[in-house]
């Protein structure tokens, strides 16, 4: 386990490889919530079963397990010596029950995390639509040195060809890495980190943090006077406004000064 300041100069080391980008994007609909964004400075962190995509956090397991780890494994969630092996003993015959009961673990380990989904860039057109109703809502730029306790832990997702696969039963610490950090391939384009934490809900983030406000290419004039007014009133006078557009010659969204 890192300590603060040890984990405050890991991101900075890969800040500067490039691994980490100096910034993360959140893409927002204009809602009933934006405003409490500003007020309260302060996202929501969701539970992985909340997750747009059916297919966040599936795993395959090898299911190459022993009479033995099976066993082991049932008394170190809690059975009876007597249960276990008896259960143990019917896996060969009945192998659904213990199926069943292992995969029902695994959600019930990960169902309390906090997850929030952010992104390298801010002009993904496929995010836009999916994450900022259809280009009009707004994306929110985050400078991350200026708050690393709010991102802690960061991770990069890994966009794989196929379900990730593990023994649970031999390495159930790898479930996080695996199953919260591998999406299909088709997402690649989001660019996706994720900072989480272990239960959902709202994290506040320091002010200072918080560095851009992008409108949508489509976002309506009276809310953008909205987030404007937000942004005085609720004291970002640092943060800077911009505009994104669609290009004229590309299949790209560019970003302007607002």
């Amino acid at each position: 386990m890192l300590t603060p300041e040890e984990y405050t100069a890991l991101i900075q080391i890969r800040i500067a490889n490039g691994s980490y980008p100096p910034q993360l994007y959140k893409y927002r609909a204009f809602d009933a919530n934006t405003e409490s964004i500003f007020r309260d400075h302060s996202l929501w962190f969701a539970q992985p079963a909340t997750l747009n995509d059916p297919f966040d956090g599936q795993i395959y397991d090898k299911w190459d397990y022993s009479l033995d780890e099976i066993y082991r494994f049932l008394i170190r969630l809690g059975a009876e010596p007597e249960a276990a092996r008896s259960l143990a003993e019917a896996y060969p015959k009945h192998p659904e029950l213990f199926v069943s009961f292992v995969e029902e673990g695994k959600q019930t380990a990960l169902s309390p995390m906090g997850i929030l989904s952010l992104s390298k860039v801010p002009d993904s057109i496929l995010a836009w639509s999916h994450y900022a109703a259809s280009h009009s809502g707004f994306v929110l730029g985050f400078t991350i040195m200026a708050d690393i306790p709010f991102f802690r832990p960061l991770s990069k997702v890994n966009y794989v060809d196929e379900y990730p696969s593990l023994s649970y039963l031999r390495e159930p610490e790898s479930l996080f890495e695996i199953g919260v950090l591998s999406k299909s391939k088709i997402w690649s384009s989001e660019q996706e980190f994720r900072a989480t934490k272990k239960s959902s809900g709202l994290r506040p983030f320091s002010k200072l943090a918080l560095a851009e406000v992008i409108f949508g290419a489509k976002t309506k004039d009276a809310d953008k006077e909205k987030l404007r007014s937000f942004v005085i009133q609720y004291g970002y006078g640092h943060v800077v406004l911009k505009q994104a557009k669609v290009s004229r010659s590309k299949y790209e969204i560019e970003i302007h000064p607002a």
